[in-house]
């Protein structure tokens, strides 16, 4: 897809209600910039498959701290802890 966007299917229930199980997401691959809130797709340290989650705060290191909106269905960093901004592949544009 043109200008850096990919559209993933969200497979888990960690951010609903935002994002149902079976929704899709647009996401622009390599953002230059992400901030508090916002809701990117990310290696998955723990198996390097791809997960959506929001992000909850940035270090100082530059390292974030990311979470799913459904806290309870969601594995996230407060089980595999901050992940490095290099595992971020890509930012939410558009649900779909």
């Amino acid at each position: 897809m043109a200008l850096g966007l990919k559209i993933f299917r969200v497979r888990d229930r960690s951010m609903e209600p935002f994002l149902m199980d079976g929704d899709f997401a647009l996401v622009r691959m390599n953002p230059k910039r992400v901030r508090k809130g916002d809701i990117v797709v990310l290696e998955d340290p723990r198996n390097s498959k791809k997960i959506i989650k929001r992000v909850e705060r940035i270090r100082e290191g530059g390292d974030c701290y990311v979470v799913g909106d459904n806290r309870q269905m969601s594995s996230d960093s407060r089980s595999f802890g901050p992940v490095p901004m290099e595992q971020i592949v890509g930012k939410l544009v558009l649900k779909i």
